[in-house]
């Protein structure tokens, strides 16, 4: 059975993947994908996304959306902002003033990449209503101002286990909380928006739905995950964050670089390469440079990277930085294969890569850019009761699977003391 016949058991459904560059769009059995225009660092324009929304509207289709967390826009009846992305400057000023005083909470909850800062300025500007893209699609579709529990943990100001803004965060920041999209359980609240789930949490059920394992996404940026039950396990001094999976209470350990994916083809663009050239690079260079945005993309980040890497330094540093970060999430629960998705995914010297230097089970699926849209639905069959791995296994079928051939662990240990230093 195909992916396109699995995915369309119902009719009328669809699934927006809103991406950081791109929005994947499941309609009708296929995938279109939209690039976004990008207005400065790290904000969008907002109109191919209203475009898809009219034409969801007007097809009476209801939607699973998933997509990057951490994403912020401000909106009235009649304008709306640029969407300023996880990778956006807006709000880091902010954010370094609560740092500095030294609040405990504010250090635990409040991450680099947390949108509550973005929403802060928003509202100052005057915007009436504020959240992430997917709190948009739903007042556009449904008018419903609402945000379900595990994007609503990315703005940084929710806690997990009562599911409620934390006030003292609020006071922080001089926000309040009415002000803020509603947390609900997105699939219980219901409307033509079926559900919420953010881009990792999908990613996650698309390549292991069974949650027993770990999973590197290998896309803009390289998030890494492992399903740690109901209790909320991380590292924050490494960088292991936890994080909520999804609406049902669990949770998952997060390491990442934010910059991956586009180092590479930013780089093959520049040097007039195709993907097909990484086949001619041997791994195992004993010393090799990293680009600076890679170590400055790491948390914590203390690096200083070389500005004239070339194309070998850059596939060891990227296959060096990924095995860094599966290993931070290794270092909270221990795992013997790993499923690897995204564009990365997609060059066998890069997976076979990863297998030699975590020395364990690389698991690749077919399309590995479309776990995060798979993921979605198989989240929405788990929701209504179903088991979804035999979805995942006929729209998704392993594709190969990688085991170590030689010791090239010291590349993540290199990695890591660049990053230190």
């Amino acid at each position: 059975m195909s992916s396109r016949d699995m995915i369309c058991v119902e009719p009328g459904l669809c699934i927006l993947d809103i991406g950081t560059s791109s929005v994947k769009a499941w309609i009708d059995g296929e995938v279109r994908i939209v690039r976004l225009v990008e207005l400065d660092s790290g904000a969008l324009d907002p109109g191919p996304i209203d475009s898809l929304i009219d034409l969801v509207d007007r097809r009476g289709y209801r939607v699973i959306i998933t997509g990057q967390r951490a994403s912020a826009m401000g909106w009235d009846e009649d304008r709306r902002s640029p969407i300023y992305t996880w990778r956006s400057d807006l709000g880091r000023d902010l954010l370094r003033e609560v740092y500095s005083t030294g609040d405990p909470l504010a250090s635990l909850f409040l991450r680099p990449a947390s949108s509550a800062p973005r929403l802060k300025l928003l509202l100052d500007m005057g915007y009436r209503y504020v959240g992430g893209v997917e709190t948009y699609v739903s007042w556009r579709l449904d008018r419903r101002y609402v945000v379900d529990y595990a994007y609503a943990h990315t703005y940084g100001l929710l806690d997990p286990f009562s599911k409620t803004y934390m006030e003292h965060l609020l006071s922080l920041l001089g926000m309040d909380g009415d002000s803020l999209p509603k947390p609900v359980d997105s699939y219980e609240e219901g409307g033509r928006v079926v559900l919420q789930i953010p881009d990792q949490s999908a990613a996650y059920y698309g390549e292991d739905p069974t949650l027993s394992y770990a999973k590197l996404t290998l896309g803009t940026g390289c998030f890494a995950g492992v399903y740690t039950g109901d209790s909320p396990l991380g590292d924050l001094e490494k960088g292991v964050v936890p994080m909520m999976l999804d609406g049902l209470g669990g949770f998952m350990a997060e390491a990442y670089l934010s910059s991956w994916g586009d180092l590479l083809d930013d780089f093959l663009a520049r040097e007039g390469l195709g993907y097909d050239y990484l086949g001619e690079v041997d791994l195992g260079r004993r010393v090799f440079k990293i680009p600076g945005r890679l170590l400055s993309g790491s948390m914590p980040s203390r690096g200083v990277g070389d500005d004239n890497a070339n194309i070998v330094d850059l596939v060891h540093s990227l296959v060096a930085g990924a095995s860094y970060v599966a290993g931070l999430i290794r270092s909270v629960k221990e795992f013997d294969r790993i499923y690897v998705g995204g564009g990365g995914a997609m060059s066998r010297v890069i997976r076979q890569g990863l297998a030699d230097v975590l020395g364990l089970e690389v698991v690749v699926r077919r399309s590995p850019r479309l776990s995060t849209i798979h993921g979605a639905y198989a989240y929405l069959l788990r929701r209504r009761g179903n088991y979804p791995v035999e979805y995942i296994e006929g729209a998704r079928p392993v594709e190969e699977v990688l085991t170590p051939e030689r010791d090239l662990s010291w590349m993540a240990d290199t990695f890591g003391e660049r990053l230190g230093s």
